[in-house]
């Protein structure tokens, strides 16, 4: 699974939500590089829901 859909889930749909910086030390990446992916993540979403409206 890639960080942008494990952004996703574990921050918004999971019981346990983890913080960016759980992401961030996860992946070993930065918070912001997290923060970033997410955002890209839910433009795309947000722009396939569009289209199918």
């Amino acid at each position: 699974m890639n960080v942008a859909k494990t952004s996703s889930k574990t921050r918004w749909l999971d019981d346990n939500k983890a913080t960016l910086q759980d992401l961030a030390d996860k992946y070993n990446i930065s918070a912001e590089r997290v923060r970033q992916l997410e955002n890209a993540a839910l433009k795309k979403i947000k722009e396939a829901i569009s289209l199918d409206g």
